[in-house]
């Protein structure tokens, strides 16, 4: 890939993809006080009045594919700005989109999440006067500091496989003959639609059962462990090589539904019987159930999303403020239901159709037409759904 390919036409299938997996972030987040499992440190809210395992399940089901696919996409839209434009750029952007809201909304939002939480679980655990715990959570001084990513943790690493995506297309750049092998076996491995999921999962069988684990999980931290790291960056390079054989993108929708299907089985399979698997049959069934929901979804979303609607596109932009600013809403909208007497799925559904629409009203009064807009999206938007002419992909 040593010349700058043509531009390839905006690609509203993987466009639409990727913000879907972001508002599924809502979703999960507005279930998951309402499950009947603990998840430690990593979401310690729980409904005392009521909960349900149907949410255990929608829970688990959405972390089953949503990173893996929302990585995988990243990788194509990287590549695509390394050889497209230019490696320089690649890193700009991501600089810009990436780096900067990050920071900012870091900090924007830990003040938040913390008056959110402070709530919630006072609420929770039958407190008279929860709103004066979170008030005085707030002046605390050290409520400026975050002392995590929250949910903010995937553009750190979307920031590292960026950075290493430059690194690695750098090199093979200077390595046409290695280029051409790696694209050779990629193909060789996509040229089955029926068994791309089992070639894929073969490698990431290995991987794991290296690392010692079915699926790592990624931590709290600032400083990710590196088997969640290296799991998810396996995605990524997924995605950025499927770029220099997007033509097989048009083919992804073969067996896009027996794929999703094949999917959902082995997640259930594995989800039903976890306490009873040996932790090698685990983790394959794990892998089976990834990749296959990761050509499935791809695939159904190259089906019935390519063309251009403006409706969607408005989504696609809208969707990065709704995941940044939805956590600390999702959070406190569990711990205001507390006392109502309503069952748990009346409340997801409250808790989820609130802050969709509380997302809304500010993205389209507050962010889409102004600096923020365009801080966040590249640039502004001046009017709700103005149909805009199709474009190339960012």
């Amino acid at each position: 890939m040593s010349h700058r390919p043509q531009r390839t036409e905006r690609l509203h299938a993987l466009d639409s993809l990727r913000a879907i997996m972001m508002l599924l972030g809502l979703v999960l987040h507005s279930a998951i006080s309402y499950t009947t499992l603990e998840h430690g440190d990593a979401w310690s809210l729980k409904d005392p009045e009521t909960t349900s395992p149907v949410f255990d399940l929608v829970v688990a089901y959405i972390h089953a594919f949503r990173m893996p696919v929302f990585f995988a996409i990243a990788g194509f839209f990287g590549a695509l700005l390394f050889y497209e434009r230019s490696p320089r750029e690649l890193l700009r952007n991501r600089l810009s989109r990436v780096v900067y809201p990050f920071l900012a909304f870091l900090f924007l939002i830990w003040p938040p999440v913390v008056f959110a939480w402070v709530y919630t679980t006072a609420a929770m655990n039958g407190s008279a006067t929860p709103l004066i715990g979170a008030l005085a959570a707030l002046l605390n001084p050290l409520v400026l500091i975050p002392a995590n990513p929250m949910h903010l943790w995937f553009l750190e690493y979307l920031v590292l496989f960026s950075f290493a995506g430059w690194l690695l297309g750098s090199v093979m750049r200077r390595l046409p003959g290695g280029s051409r092998r790696i694209r050779w076996l990629y193909e060789l491995m996509m040229r089955s639609s029926a068994l791309r999921p089992l070639l894929f999962a073969g490698p990431s069988f290995i991987l794991l059962l290296l690392m010692g684990t079915p699926w790592p999980e990624k931590t709290g931290s600032f400083v990710p462990a590196w088997e969640p790291l290296l799991n998810y960056f396996t995605f990524y390079v997924f995605g950025w090589l499927l770029y220099g054989s997007r033509n097989l993108v048009s083919g992804l929708p073969r067996h896009a539904w027996a794929l999703t299907t094949i999917a959902t089985a082995s997640f259930l399979v594995k989800t039903l019987a976890y306490e009873r698997l040996h932790e090698a049959t685990l983790t394959a069934l794990n892998v089976l159930a990834v990749w296959s929901f990761v050509f499935g979804i791809t695939g159904l979303f190259v089906r019935y999303f390519s063309r251009h609607s403006a409706a969607m596109r408005w989504v696609s932009d809208a969707s990065y403020w709704f995941y940044l600013v939805h956590l600390p809403l999702t959070a406190l909208g569990a711990g205001l239901l507390i006392g109502s007497g309503l069952p748990a799925g009346v409340k997801f559904m409250l808790v989820l159709g609130g802050t969709t629409a509380i997302c809304l009203v500010t993205y389209a009064v507050l962010v889409r037409g102004t600096f923020v807009g365009a801080f966040l999206n590249g640039r502004r938007y001046p009017s709700l759904l103005r149909r805009e002419p199709v474009s190339h992909t960012r």
